[in-house]
């Protein structure tokens, strides 16, 4: 009877082992699979979406400086419809760009991000602030002293604003890839852990296969015993 336990036991024991590493592999791959993929989609739609509007800004700015191009070289021409039309497209573009920045503060933003943006918000509205007296110079033809004044106060603000988007563009896209690395890393830990619970899975058959067969050869004696006995 004891012998008898012993064996029920070790082949309880042994497929219980099987199950529950079996049912460990299943549970853990299936977990870290979902917790890769939310984890990557939103790391990665973050970093795309921030990085977007970095440069929706650039593109801002761009617009802006080509706009007051278009005042100085059409008031320079005395071209007033042009110049009207370039006053137009820089009120335009700031404010394309004010919406980007209003989207980017509504957005969930490290410390550091907030503070990057807030940095372009105040360049921007300076450079807005000046950008009157700029045109109304180059208006009355006093480029030379619109020219002076981009040089010394707006230009500076340009350079600041590109400079800082240029930086938030390059720190969402490292974001992204580094996103993307630590997903393939907890990739390969799960396949390792999974390979780990196959090899225990395996150990557990391979210990379960010698008891499985030691009850047959001793149901067969067994068997063997009670047929002579039958016989006799």
């Amino acid at each position: 009877m004891i012998r008898r336990m012993n064996i029920q036991t070790k082949l309880i024991g042994c497929f219980g082992i099987v199950l529950i590493a079996a049912a460990a592999s299943a549970a853990y791959s299936a977990l870290a699979v979902h917790s890769i993929r939310e984890r990557l989609a939103n790391e990665i739609a973050d970093s795309t979406k921030l990085l977007d509007e970095s440069r929706q800004i650039t593109i801002g700015i761009a617009n802006m400086r080509l706009s007051m191009r278009g005042v100085t070289l059409f008031s320079e021409q005395q071209n007033s419809a042009q110049v009207a039309k370039s006053q137009a497209g820089f009120a335009a573009a700031a404010s394309d760009t004010k919406k980007v920045i209003d989207q980017m503060e509504a957005s969930p933003l490290s410390a550091e991000d907030r503070a990057a943006v807030a940095t372009i918000r105040s360049g921007l509205e300076r450079w807005q602030a000046n950008f009157p007296q700029f045109a109304e110079l180059c208006i009355s033809g006093h480029a030379a002293e619109a020219t002076e004044i981009t040089l010394k106060v707006t230009s500076p603000i340009m350079d600041e604003l590109q400079k800082t988007a240029a930086e938030l563009g390059r720190v969402s896209r490292l974001r992204q890839q580094n996103g993307t690395q630590e997903a393939e890393s907890a990739m390969d830990h799960s396949q390792l852990f999974n390979l780990v619970l196959a090899l225990v899975v395996l150990a557990s058959g391979g210990l379960a296969w010698p008891v499985v067969a030691g009850l047959v050869r001793r149901l067969k004696k067994i068997t063997h015993a009670l047929s002579s006995n039958s016989h006799h």
